[in-house]
């Protein structure tokens, strides 16, 4: 799920659009929904998080704002929308 997210969002943060190339690596593959909050759930599997549109390319400071809540589920789902 992880090269097929990277791919979708041509390997560069869905949000400030910083490439590979400008970051030096891969940006982080980040799951919009937790996927601790599926492993708590008794109605689903951890693995049920790891879907496409659960997860969003982001550079790491776009990451570490969404891990914070500062950007919100609704803007990323926005942002890796066709």
């Amino acid at each position: 799920m992880r090269k097929r997210a990277l791919e979708r969002d041509d390997y560069a943060c869905v949000r400030c659009s910083r490439t590979k190339e400008e970051l030096g690596r891969n940006p982080d593959v980040h799951h919009i929904v937790p996927v601790r909050t599926f492993a708590e759930s008794d109605a689903h599997e951890k693995a049920d998080a790891h879907f496409l549109e659960n997860v969003a390319s982001l550079c790491i400071a776009c990451h570490r704002k969404a891990e914070f809540g500062k950007i919100s589920k609704t803007v990323l789902r926005s942002l890796i929308a066709d």
